[in-house]
């Protein structure tokens, strides 16, 4: 019986470890002296040291500051792919067709549309299915899944 309580006490224990080390408050970031990347007016990316200045507290407030340079690639990236969908698509009109990709429970792209209600902000309409499908095939399908939708490569 004591070697059976003990057992479950380490157990416990280890288990209580690993929760404590999952939900351990994230250190404050970004500190003086931390690098980060940010997106520049044209484009290109930048790194820089945080100093607490009036151009790293704008860039903070608006969310254009990143841990990595992969995380602002994929973030310019992201915007450029959103940019590409509004050139090319239309606002919503009521009572015509209203063409808009979605990804399917497949993780496919595919194609509906609406005539009387807008779905969310941030959709893209286009005024047939042939133009919907122009603009994946020119923006291409890979990079909507994962800078409009979120998927992963794999998934």
């Amino acid at each position: 019986m004591n070697e059976e309580l003990q057992k479950l006490k380490e157990e416990f224990e280890q288990r209580i470890r690993e929760l404590e080390d999952k939900y351990k408050p994230e250190e404050e970031w970004p500190k003086d002296g931390d690098d980060y990347w940010y997106i520049t007016s044209t484009g290109r990316l930048n790194d820089t040291l945080w100093t607490d200045s009036f151009r790293d507290q704008q860039l903070l407030e608006f969310g254009n500051i990143f841990k990595t340079k992969e995380e602002a690639e994929f973030e310019s990236e992201r915007l450029k792919v959103l940019r590409e969908l509004e050139k090319m698509g239309k606002p919503f009109n009521f009572g015509i067709e209203n063409w808009y990709v979605y990804l399917n429970k497949h993780s496919d792209i595919d194609y509906s549309l609406k005539y009387e209600s807008e779905v969310v902000y941030g959709d893209y309409y286009f005024s047939s299915y042939d133009e919907a499908k122009e603009a994946i095939d020119k923006i291409g399908e890979d990079r909507i899944k994962k800078y409009l939708f979120g998927v992963k490569e794999g998934e």
